[in-house]
């Protein structure tokens, strides 16, 4: 048997991608709040995911690397 905190995080994803797919059903919604209230490892892994998606959205940011001091001036 896998672990059941991988196992929540996998589900905890798959909520992401329906919900973010179907954001106005509200039997897909009820679905998800009875999934979270299931156990707690499962508002956990919520958290982690809801978190993972946050980063994946933020764009990235470059930063020009600050010119370094000539080390041999002329």
């Amino acid at each position: 048997m896998g672990n059941p905190n991988n196992q929540a995080y996998d589900e905890a994803i798959d909520w992401v991608i329906a919900l973010k797919e179907a954001p106005d059903d509200s039997d897909v919604a009820a679905a998800f709040l009875s999934w979270l209230d299931e156990r707690p490892e499962n508002a956990e892994a919520w958290a982690r995911a809801e978190q993972a998606q946050l980063h994946a959205q933020t764009p990235e940011i470059y930063i020009e690397p600050a010119p370094f001091a000539d080390k041999n001036p002329s």
